[in-house]
């Protein structure tokens, strides 16, 4: 049996409703209308010899979205692409010479829908907190809708790092926090609430925010203070965490005008 037989009788061998989702991430059915997502395809490149091989690219360093990350050929699907297959024979092509015409299509997998795992940062946040007895109280702010139960997801998380370190902080969906209440029309979709944000920040402080992550973080502290969930008199530390390069992307949409 050829190597091409070979993967696709395991590929069709697959029972996709078993597979256990990334944290933030969602099969292509849970995807809702509000989200918008740009639709993308990747080649899973084989290599057909005795001791097969698995393509992988590295992005350089001084690249403006995902520096040196690790990642599949292929890209964001072009107008001129027939379908995702065109677009990640494309991509490929584009990134490392490899010739459509050299590869053999053995299967196509579901669609499916990425996120970073967002949940990750507040979770280590948290069982720190929870860890050294603080009374301080962590809020995430969520960039993007998800079928997952954040706060039950966290919490799994805050376990297991306790179980990892040896250290047991038993934690519950109840003692997380997470808001869904500023992520507009979907994600990376900047709101107005953020674009304010980002003006008053840039104009008063000089600090860069993002229309994905941290613009919408910043106009959930400012309506909590505005809405008196937090006082004059307390203590509030903002975390930025990053995303800086998405504001140079389409700045049009972020700060039409100027």
């Amino acid at each position: 049996m050829t190597l091409a037989a070979r993967l696709r009788h395991a590929l069709a061998a697959v029972d996709y409703s078993d597979l256990i989702l990334l944290t933030g991430d969602d099969r292509d059915a849970d995807v809702g209308a509000t989200n918008a997502l740009y639709e993308a395809a990747v080649l899973v490149a084989v290599t057909d010899r005795p001791n097969p091989g698995l393509i992988l690219t590295q992005r350089r360093d001084d690249m403006r979205n995902h520096a040196g990350q690790v990642a599949f050929p292929g890209g964001r699907i072009d107008a001129t692409d027939a379908d995702a297959v065109a677009a990640a024979l494309r991509e490929a092509h584009e990134e490392i010479a490899l010739a459509p015409d050299a590869v053999e299509i053995v299967g196509i997998a579901d669609r499916y829908r990425t996120v970073t795992g967002f949940d990750v940062t507040p979770a280590g946040l948290l069982y720190g907190v929870r860890a050294l007895g603080l009374a301080t109280r962590l809020v995430a702010i969520n960039p993007l809708q998800t079928s997952i139960d954040r706060r039950k997801e966290i919490a799994a998380i805050v376990n297991g790092i306790g179980d990892r370190l040896g250290v047991p902080v038993p934690t519950g969906p109840g003692d997380v926090t997470s808001l869904d209440d500023y992520i507009g029309e979907g994600y990376g979709i900047v709101t107005p609430a953020g674009r304010d944000a980002i003006l008053l920040a840039g104009r008063t402080e000089g600090l860069i925010l993002d229309p994905v992550y941290t613009s919408k973080a910043l106009s959930g502290l400012i309506d909590h203070i505005r809405t008196g969930v937090l006082r004059k008199g307390q203590t509030v530390v903002f975390i930025h965490t990053g995303g800086v390069p998405a504001i140079f992307a389409e700045p049009d949409k972020v700060l039409p005008g100027m």
